[in-house]
């Protein structure tokens, strides 16, 4: 579950940031919502991953990359975030 809300986290970030690019940073108030929910979903990923790492008898590669890719994202929204204030 945790990668799931880190590929929906990325896939979203990654969608607002190329239609940001392409209108020319001219987008819709909804954005700054959905990327809210984004960051909600991120943070729940790091949590579920971080529980799935301290299970002892299951594979640790899984929770690491969806830990990997949920921190990403934060940092990416917390940049935008910077960008956006500057």
């Amino acid at each position: 579950m945790a990668l799931v809300l880190g590929v929906i986290s990325a896939s979203s970030l990654v969608y607002a940031a190329i239609v940001s690019y392409i209108r020319q940073g001219e987008v819709p108030d909804e954005f700054g919502s959905a990327l809210f929910v984004t960051f909600i979903f991120a943070v729940a990923g790091v949590i579920l991953g971080g529980l799935g790492r301290n299970e002892a008898d299951k594979l640790k590669t899984i929770p690491t990359v969806a830990i990997v890719l949920n921190a990403l994202v934060i940092l990416s929204l917390g940049f935008f975030l910077w960008i956006g204030l500057n």
